[in-house]
């Protein structure tokens, strides 16, 4: 019997799959699952982590047209102007880091302006 090799992992073929390291020995960026948005609104504490995706996104578009965010945006992107050479930075990624940026005063304040519960 013949045993024909099996190519090595880095010349895998579409049609063969590697299988996914799982637990301690996997490495690399996690995948997620959330979109941004959902998980900028949870790190700075504005919905919980069990508000569905369409409810979220209802209370992520409150949150960009708000005017003390938007000027947090301002200042992100001006910090950020002499550190990125290029801007194709999305507008939600933007949106993250002004939230990022802002005071715990700021966002209840932003909390209460927007009425999340």
């Amino acid at each position: 019997m013949i045993e024909i090799p099996r190519p090595n992992a880095q010349r895998l073929r579409p049609h063969e799959h590697r299988r996914a390291p799982i637990g301690a020995m996997s490495f690399g960026r996690r995948l997620e699952t959330e979109p941004l948005y959902v998980r900028a609104l949870i790190s700075s504490n504005l919905i919980s982590k069990h508000m569905n995706i369409s409810s979220a996104y209802k209370v992520w578009q409150r949150v960009v047209v708000d005017p003390v965010v938007q000027k947090y945006e301002e200042r992100v992107m001006k910090e950020q102007q002499h550190k990125q050479t290029f801007s194709s930075t999305p507008r939600n990624q933007w949106l993250a880091w002004a939230l990022a940026a802002m005071s715990v005063q700021d966002l209840e304040a932003l909390k209460s302006r927007i009425s999340v519960l």
